[in-house]
């Protein structure tokens, strides 16, 4: 969304919110390790999703 936005303001403040979320993947990829665990199978599907919507959502702001 972030990258598809056009206002500065709404910008920063998702960008300051995709750093929190890729510390949160951090500690969780950290977590997943300490046990010994493997992610999902779909992450790369999550990923493509939600960017996607993402960028739905950032170049239709404005219409609606």
């Amino acid at each position: 969304q972030a990258a598809f936005t056009e206002d500065e303001k709404t910008k920063k403040q998702l960008l300051a919110m995709c750093s929190e979320e890729r510390e949160h993947l951090k500690i969780c990829h950290g977590r997943l390790d300490e046990l010994g665990a493997k992610g999902s199978i779909f992450n790369g599907l999550w990923y493509i999703s939600s960017f996607s919507l993402g960028a739905l959502a950032g170049l239709t702001q404005k219409r609606y």
